[in-house]
C-alpha cells in the first residue's frame, strides 16, 4: 500500500467509524487522526510500535499540516471531523503527486 493509500484509507475509516480526540481509537471505533493512519497501514494502533509506512504517513501529513505533532493538530479544541478528513484527503494527494512510495514497497 503506498502512502497515499494509507492516507486515503484512514479518511475513509473516519468517516466510516467516527472522529475523536483524546485518544487513538474508543470502544465504539472512533479513530483520531493518527490511529487511523496507524490502523489504515498496520490493522491495528495497540500492542505495537508503527510500521515505517504508518511513521511515513504520519510524517507526511504533519508536514502537510505545517504542524510538528500530528497529535496535537487533532486534538484541537475547535478542531472538527470534516477538517480532518479533508487534511489526510490533501495529504493522500500530495504523497500521489510527490509519489512518495512507502520505504517498505522500495
Amino acid at each position: 500500500m503506498t502512502i497515499s493509500e494509507i492516507l486515503a484509507r484512514a479518511a475513509d475509516l473516519i468517516e466510516e467509524h467516527g472522529w475523536m480526540q483524546g485518544e487513538y481509537v474508543n470502544d465504539k471505533g472512533c479513530l483520531c487522526a493518527v490511529g487511523a493512519i496507524r490502523i489504515a497501514a498496520d490493522g491495528k494502533v495497540e500492542g505495537h510500535f508503527p510500521s515505517n509506512a504508518a511513521t511515513q504517513a504520519i510524517d507526511l501529513m504533519a508536514g502537510h499540516l505545517d504542524a510538528g505533532s500530528v497529535i496535537e493538530w487533532n486534538d484541537d479544541v475547535d478542531r472538527t471531523q470534516t477538517e480532518v478528513v479533508g487534511a489526510l484527503r490533501a495529504a493522500a494527494t500530495r504523497a500521489a503527486n510527490l509519489n512518495i512510495t512507502s520505504e517498505e514497497q522500495s
